[in-house]
């Protein structure tokens, strides 16, 4: 859904949503680091707090975390950000208590009492915010429990790179690959708002310097995490960028490149071949191949 940017829609929408909340009424927020995001992300807070909903604010975190704590620590989640290209609109997405985006019909009960305008305040029974929720820890721990103890294999003398185009993504990942066989090139890894702006507008200019770094460095693959970190591509050792695929275990559904990127790296590492023999893999796992990965598959 889009708010615009008024502080007083953002107020009306969390209200709205509030109100859709039947049982537990707790609530997960988080934002990303926009100086406009921070304003609109407090707003709807006081809105869910105004129809007596308890918020559990992570403050700026990956949209994949969120989600998973919708599923650990409330009954849904609101993620607030800007858009990434120039001039898009500021977004927030709601989750369901699965992580997972609400069902058209919530969007649509949400839309129907923002038109009505009508919302039931509570002053003496308002909800109350926590802010000590560890939703980044937890979230590394599920994520290091689906992917299981890495294989006995040998460490590899290739790198990887791993560039995390200035987005949320190296506030998580790197933990997530600390039991890499491959000594890991970070790129691009300071988390800078603007700067994740300018990589996505700037999309194909930077994934050619991703692929070509990847060649330069003799690196076994590479990993480029989208700032928004639902999407990442991979490159082979020749540069060769491929789109992900979605390798999400049951306990982390909904779009997460963050553990995707992982488990590929984890696959890719064990395999101890080319990229192209990762396909069978994936394959294997009942996960969809894009058709951009068939023509390696020959």
């Amino acid at each position: 859904m889009r708010p615009s940017k008024s502080a007083g829609t953002a107020l009306k929408m969390g209200q709205a949503f509030g109100l859709q909340i039947s049982s537990s009424r707790v609530a997960v927020t988080s934002r990303d680091d926009h100086p406009a995001t921070r304003v609109l992300a407090r707003c709807l807070i006081s809105g869910l707090l105004s129809v007596g909903v308890e918020v559990r604010d992570l403050g700026v975190c990956p949209a994949p975390v969120t989600r998973h704590a919708a599923r650990e620590f409330a009954t849904c989640a609101v993620h607030v950000h800007a858009g990434l290209e120039r001039g898009s609109p500021f977004m927030a997405e709601f989750y369901a208590h699965d992580g997972d985006d609400v069902h058209r019909a919530m969007e649509q009960k949400v839309q129907e009492a923002l038109t009505h305008g009508q919302f039931r305040v509570v002053a003496s029974d308002a909800g109350i915010t926590d802010d000590s929720v560890h939703a980044i820890d937890s979230y590394v721990n599920a994520a290091r429990g689906a992917l299981g103890l890495p294989s006995s294999a040998a460490s590899s003398s290739r790198p990887i790179v791993v560039d995390y185009a200035y987005g949320m993504g190296s506030l998580v990942l790197p933990r997530l690959l600390d039991d890499s066989a491959h000594v890991v090139v970070a790129l691009n890894s300071c988390y800078d708002d603007k700067l994740a702006r300018v990589a996505s507008s700037n999309w194909c200019k930077h994934i050619a310097q991703f692929s070509a770094t990847v060649i330069a460095l003799g690196a076994a693959f590479g990993i480029y995490i989208d700032p928004s970190c639902e999407t990442f591509v991979l490159a082979d050792d020749r540069g060769r960028t491929l789109p992900s695929t979605a390798i999400l275990p049951e306990n982390l559904s909904a779009p997460d490149a963050l553990f995707g990127a992982a488990k590929a790296a984890r696959l890719i590492a064990e395999a101890e071949s080319p990229l192209s023999e990762l396909v069978d893999r994936l394959a294997g796992l009942g996960a969809p191949i894009p058709r951009e990965f068939e023509r390696l598959r020959a």
